[in-house]
């Protein structure tokens, strides 16, 4: 099979691809055909135009495309970032712009300078230090509170000798010695260091030495210090590395001692049955142990007489504890004191013993009187009269004395009085009443807890009434009692429907008629005693 190009006439044509079949080895054979040309056309005119022209604008549907997707130019982009200007470089000097360093510190000349001179509050350098000097008195170069040495210590000799214990040694000149290596006398004008740590490191005296240091501590933290005044006396302190130390001194066995603490008390002991103790804080404390013998009095006070030169208060023993307390708050107190003597307790090791007059404070009795002495008033125990407020405080209740029954014997008491009572004080003042009768009078003689009522009758006293009013001089808290007696035949002679009663309040007592008056002008008297509660 060829292939041969012809056109329409049949003859071979340069534009038309024909396709012929035929044999070629039979002549005569028929041709067969084909006009590519015509069929490449019709093929041609079906396809679409991309197709022949490869052309993107003869695509159909084809995107809108923006230029720079054909351009590739950086300007045909559009929303382009807004690119600021070029960085510089920062200046310290700048004050604006981009080239400035905003809240930079304000640095001192001496930040840039580097140099000692710039700096502000140097330090005062003092000149440089130079060698001291003994013998120099001013300046750098004199030595502060050096010590006077002695006639020895200023040698400058070759020295004699050393000592040694109790002994000098044998390269000691035998002036001033009795022997070789013993001093028989030294006086030291300068100053002399013990350094020893012996029990008797420095003995003054022989059997029984005048003076003993004992030095012998394992480990010494404390010392004492005599000190001379020029005042005249003599000082010992205690000395320690510590900011407070203790100085104590001791009698030998259980004599007693004293005790100055570091932190302001002062103890002192009296054997080892009793001791005082004075506190910066809680005063002064006396405490007694257990004695034995008789008398057993474990706190003895001795006063002594003397003559006197005026005429004022004698007080042989003054406590005076006439300060005020001030409470720092409110507070509700059951009991305050300002002196107190608590109770002892008394024991016997085996049963039997007796004790017939037991007291927790003893009074022999007031003060005697001796020669060319006369006493008016004689007490055991005197309560003086006294103001008790001194400022805007309120006393609902006083009393001079005051006895409360205890619990616990077969029989309790609160005051036990062996003797006659002489009461004292204001006496209450009265007011007759219609019971007195027109014109009637009331007197009172006596003393605040008793005395006489004498009542005088006017005309026409009226029965069961108020003959006289008593006003106590000083009221009682919740009342009070008065118990009466004839004092005469008349009052004595009242009975029945004339007796005359009596009774009490807490300001006023009162005298009242029977339902049968007294008689008129006729004088009655009454004893009576009065009890407040």
């Amino acid at each position: 099979m060829r292939y041969d190009e012809y056109d329409d006439s049949g003859a071979l044509h340069d534009t038309d691809l024909a396709l012929v079949a035929r044999d070629p080895g039979t002549p005569g054979t028929k041709t067969l055909k084909f006009y590519m040309g015509r069929l490449a056309d019709y093929l041609i005119s079906k396809l679409a135009p991309i197709a022949i022209s490869g052309e993107y604008d003869d695509l159909s549907g084809a995107p809108v495309l923006s230029a720079v997707a054909t351009s590739g130019a950086y300007s045909d982009l559009n929303g382009k970032p807004t690119i600021p200007a070029a960085q510089v470089s920062v200046d310290w000097n700048s004050v604006s712009g981009i080239s400035a360093i905003q809240n930079k510190p304000s640095l001192a000349t001496v930040a840039t300078s580097g140099a000692y001179s710039d700096l502000s509050g140097k330090p005062t350098i003092p000149a440089a230090q130079v060698n001291s000097d003994w013998s120099a008195s001013s300046g750098a170069t004199a030595i502060l509170n050096k010590p006077t040495l002695g006639s020895l210590a200023a040698l400058s000799a070759a020295p004699a000798g050393s000592l040694t214990g109790t002994t000098l040694n044998a390269t000691v000149v035998t002036s001033s010695l009795t022997s070789l290596g013993t001093l028989t006398a030294l006086n030291v004008s300068g100053i002399a260091n013990l350094s020893s740590t012996s029990a008797t490191a420095l003995k003054v005296g022989g059997t029984n030495p005048a003076l003993t240091v004992d030095a012998s501590a394992a480990s010494l933290v404390a010392g004492g210090l005599i000190t001379g005044t020029a005042s005249g006396g003599v000082i010992y302190s205690a000395t320690s590395t510590s900011s407070g130390e203790q100085a104590k001194f001791t009698g030998k066995g259980t004599t007693g001692y004293l005790t100055c603490s570091s932190f302001g008390s002062l103890e002192m002991g009296i054997g080892s049955f009793a001791m005082i103790s004075a506190f910066n804080t809680y005063g002064i404390q006396f405490t007694a142990g257990g004695g034995s013998g008789n008398p057993n009095t474990q706190f003895y006070f001795n006063t002594q007489g003397g003559q006197l030169y005026s005429a004022g208060q004698v007080q042989n023993i003054s406590l005076n504890s006439a300060s005020t307390m001030t409470y720092n708050g409110a507070f509700a107190v059951s009991s305050q004191m300002t002196s107190r003597v608590a109770q002892q307790t008394f024991n016997s090791i085996t049963t039997g013993s007796v004790i017939t007059e037991a007291a927790t404070f003893n009074i022999e009795g007031p003060a005697k009187v001796g020669n060319g002495v006369t006493i008016t008033n004689d007490y055991g125990v005197l309560v003086s009269t006294s103001a008790i407020q001194s400022g805007t405080g309120v006393v609902s209740n006083s009393f001079a004395g005051g006895f409360f029954a205890q619990t616990g014997a077969v029989k309790n008491y609160a005051l036990r009085i062996v003797g006659p009572i002489l009461s004292g004080g204001t006496a209450a003042t009265a007011a007759a009443g219609t019971g007195a009768g027109t014109g009637g009078t009331i007197a009172i003689g006596g003393a605040s807890q008793g005395g006489t009522i004498t009542v005088v009758t006017g005309t026409t006293p009226s029965a069961s009434s108020v003959i006289g009013t008593l006003t106590h001089p000083t009221a009682y808290p919740n009342g009070s009692s008065i118990v009466i007696t004839p004092g005469n035949a008349a009052a004595a002679a009242l009975s029945g429907t004339s007796q005359v009663f009596a009774a009490g309040g807490t300001t006023t007592a009162t005298l009242t008629s029977g339902s049968a008056a007294l008689a008129a002008a006729t004088t009655y008297i009454w004893n009576y005693k009065i009890t407040g509660y």
